[in-house]
């Protein structure tokens, strides 16, 4: 698709667009036209369009803006961009089409970045992070914050410059506001972290000592058969990994070599990276054969895993081996304490798959109903600004907490103020702009 915006826009496209109906065209907004794109005085078609004119100010840009649908590959594309360069238009810069939008006051400029982040995220929770801020879900959010703290402001400085007149504030009242506020703000803060879990995708490893179905277990949550499997113990001697998204998040699972082989040669350097590997894992689905004797080794292990606060799903696999694999289920439970999330499966059955879909789930609270209500920040720029107010906030808290001074916690609360205002876009510069914008994609 071509995308023109601008106050020529329309009579560039009039003088290379001829209606299929043969018929004069007078181009009703927001209406589909079918025709060809023709040049050399109308002897030679390029190509056969659908055209559809938007004027201003009920278009994405809110200037007039045409939108030519030509048939796939670029040449024709590229083609058809030169015809109207000739005329007097000119190629977009990365983001132009949405920093319009923005100084023309179609969207805020978190909304803007939004549309950035679509075009980036690849799972489905991430994307709906995007359009819920691309709708103003964060920008409303910021809004109210920013009227929390100029009312504050204000009655601070009433105090302040009418000290006689008005007395002191309130300052149980100033208390709660500012802790109120710390804690919304540092929720925006942790929100951070998570959208970059759902946009980059989180690492699971799948460990465990030789033998236990490790990769089965990979296969099967994969759908695929991406390792070799075998019933000798010790197939796999390095990690494989690959992406999979699981209830809406972007997970990459990497399958390693068992724990327990021999300490020479190859099985000891493949055993030394799982250990690394697991070594500086935040999220393990360790894996037992429940078939086999309990090994107190292994409990000790995830014991472990759990003072050093590495988030583990217990596998328990071959359970299809067991006549009465409940007995070993309470067994492990017992010795492994009660916080400990155990799922009994059959990775070669697919028997338990849809159980640990739903731990992992639970496992980084990143299930869609949790998202649901969360406003989410998505940008390093937001973030920072952010930090800035978390820091202002405290500072503000520190000064209350002592002797408090009017001058002092007024001026805490305008670097507030200041910081999201530059949130929000209420102030910037170009150089602000062109930062925000250099990322885009061409056309956006």
């Amino acid at each position: 698709m071509i995308r023109l915006s601008g106050a020529q826009s329309l009579a560039m496209v009039t003088k290379l667009f001829r209606p299929a109906s043969g018929k004069a065209c007078a181009f009703a907004p927001r209406r589909l036209y079918l025709g060809d794109i023709v040049i050399d005085e109308g002897n030679k078609v390029i190509d056969r369009v659908m055209t559809v004119y938007m004027p201003a100010p009920h278009s994405y840009t809110r200037e007039d803006v045409v939108e030519i649908s030509c048939h796939g590959g670029s040449a024709l594309a590229r083609l058809i961009m030169q015809e109207m360069i000739k005329l007097g238009a000119r190629p977009a810069e990365p983001g132009e089409f949405t920093r319009r939008a923005f100084l023309n006051g179609a969207m805020d400029i978190t909304s803007a970045e939004a549309v950035a982040e679509l075009s980036e995220v690849n799972t489905t929770l991430g994307a709906s992070i995007a359009v819920s801020n691309l709708s103003g879900d964060l920008s409303g959010n910021l809004t109210q914050l920013k009227d929390r703290v100029l009312n504050m402001r204000a009655e601070l400085e009433a105090s302040l410059d009418f000290e006689e007149e008005v007395g002191e504030p309130n300052w149980e009242a100033i208390a709660l506001i500012l802790s109120n506020l710390v804690a919304e703000i540092n929720q925006l803060l942790e929100s951070y972290q998570i959208y970059r879990w759902l946009k980059l995708g989180l690492e699971i490893i799948i460990c465990g000592k030789v033998n236990v179905g490790k990769t089965t277990l990979f296969n099967s949550l994969l759908g695929m058969e991406r390792g070799l499997v075998d019933s000798a113990p010790g197939t796999t001697r390095d990690w494989l990994s690959e992406e999979v998204e699981i209830a809406g998040l972007r997970l990459r699972l990497v399958d390693t070599a068992g724990l327990g082989l021999s300490a020479g040669g190859i099985d000891g350097r493949a055993v030394a990276q799982s250990e690394k590997i697991m070594g500086e894992a935040n999220w393990i689905l360790y894996v037992i054969d429940v078939s086999a004797e309990l090994d107190i080794q292994e409990v000790e292990r995830v014991r472990e895993n759990n003072r050093r606060g590495i988030k583990q799903i217990i596998i328990l696999n071959k359970i299809d081996l067991v006549k009465d694999y409940q007995k070993k289920l309470v067994k492990y439970g017992q010795l492994l304490g009660g916080n400990t999330t155990v799922i009994p499966t059959s990775a070669r059955n697919g028997f338990g798959m849809l159980e640990i879909k739903k731990a992992l789930e639970n496992l980084f609270n990143l299930g869609a109903s949790q998202l649901q209500d969360q406003v989410f920040v998505n940008t390093h720029r937001q973030y920072i600004n952010i930090k800035d107010i978390y820091e202002e906030l405290s500072e503000a808290q520190k000064e209350l907490a002592s002797s408090p001074r009017l001058e002092v916690l007024a001026y805490h609360l305008a670097n507030v103020q200041s910081s999201l205002e530059l949130l929000l876009g209420e102030r910037y510069d170009s150089a602000l702009l062109d930062e925000i914008f250099k990322n885009f994609c061409i056309g956006k």
